[in-house]
């Protein structure tokens, strides 16, 4: 949906949705940067090192506050010294994301060493694997990740399943949204 629209607007939608459950005026400017982020992305290809240039600009050309100005800055030269110390917090989410996007190999590798910093593991992950992937594309999921996601059907009674969920909420075309999304 982003994709055909330009730059503030995809901002001015991305402050309106953190608007709803995180007001903070930290967590709105995150979730621009962020937003931005992704579209920039997607949009241009950009790697790595030409994303988070793009981000710092962005950034500084903007009333960005200065605890997220801060995270952004020190993103490139040192990870987060500790993911446990508040759980949710978007700027440790955040400044993991942007380390890894700078210093990780892999996507896997990003997301697993999130993962094993602990602390908000799933919201830092899904941050950092969102990040990644709007760099690196479908292709750096590992395989298997991609099939247990798609092969994936909790249904009652079948082996394994403690929570049973109706086919509709199944992950089955996971990959297709994205497709649709994008297309």
């Amino acid at each position: 949906m982003g994709r055909r629209h330009d730059v503030e607007q995809l901002a001015a939608w991305a402050r309106q949705d953190a608007e709803l459950t995180h007001p903070h005026p930290v967590c709105l400017h995150a979730n621009e940067l962020f937003t931005c982020a992704i579209a920039r992305a997607v949009r241009n290809g950009a790697g790595p090192h030409e994303l988070y240039g793009f981000i710092c600009a962005r950034a500084a050309s903007t009333p960005t506050p200065e605890p997220l100005m801060r995270t952004v800055r020190q993103a490139a030269e040192s990870p987060v010294a500790d993911c446990t110390a508040q759980a949710g917090w978007v700027l440790i989410a955040l400044q993991n994301a942007l380390w890894q996007l700078l210093h990780a190999a892999t996507l896997e590798d990003a997301v697993i060493d999130t993962v094993m910093r602990g602390g908000d593991t799933d919201t830092n992950a899904a941050i950092c694997g969102a990040l990644q992937g709007a760099v690196h594309g479908l292709e750096a999921l590992p395989q298997r990740w991609v099939d247990a996601i798609l092969d994936c059907r909790p249904e009652r009674g079948r082996p394994g399943v403690q929570h049973p969920r109706p086919p509709a909420y199944w992950p089955v075309e996971a990959l297709e949204l994205p497709r649709q999304l994008l297309g």
